[in-house]
């Protein structure tokens, strides 16, 4: 998982000429209860949250918006290095959230 974030960053890094910004990854149970909000979708509850799993990163950098040549080159190019951003993230998904991007390891349960 980790070596295809590296490997995904070289990628990207090769395509725009600048690492992947990483504005979050794993975050610890505390943390997670930090952010949790019951009344807004945006972080899972403590204990459920993929970032917690550490199989989630937010990026930034272009792909913090929805149809940025960054953002789109992800979608493009991402799963072949074991990240996706899920459908529930999407433009038309429950909780919009260009930025997030999970291990193909979240999914692998689903």
């Amino acid at each position: 998982m980790l070596d295809g974030l590296i490997e995904l960053d070289a990628a990207y890094s090769k395509e725009f000429g600048e690492h992947l910004t990483i504005n979050s990854s794993y975050r610890s149970y505390e943390a997670q209860a930090a952010i949790y909000d019951p009344s807004s979708p945006i972080a899972a509850p403590p204990g459920c949250s993929n970032h917690g799993m550490g199989l989630a990163v937010d990026i930034g950098g272009g792909v913090e918006t929805f149809d940025t040549e960054q953002y789109n080159w992800l979608k493009a190019n991402a799963k072949t290095y074991g990240w996706v951003h899920p459908a529930f993230a999407e433009p038309n998904g429950r909780v919009p959230e260009p930025w997030h991007w999970e291990s193909v390891l979240a999914r692998a349960g689903s």
